[in-house]
């Protein structure tokens, strides 16, 4: 199970989305415990070039990037729209 850490520049970001993107966004930061324990009900994928455990969820046009620590934190540090975010 991990803890969930939101840092304040994508809770920023995450404020300038439409209501319903942001009803989307935050159920399924919420389903990360699941999907990381085996489950399937996201996206998300390990991204390759960067040092450490940083993975991406895909939800139509819109990323969400978060790491994973030794503690099992999942700290969101970033979401945006796919061309704005890599």
């Amino acid at each position: 199970m991990f803890k969930i850490l939101i840092k304040p520049s994508a809770e920023k970001r995450l404020s300038k989305f439409t209501p319903a993107e942001r009803e989307k966004i935050i159920k399924a930061i919420g389903l990360i415990n699941q999907r990381q324990n085996g489950g399937k009900a996201l996206n998300i994928k390990r991204l390759a070039r960067i040092k450490g455990k940083h993975f991406r969820i895909r939800l139509g046009n819109i990323r969400i990037l978060y790491r994973v620590d030794e503690a099992k934190t999942a700290e969101i540090y970033d979401i945006d729209f796919r061309g704005n975010i890599y």
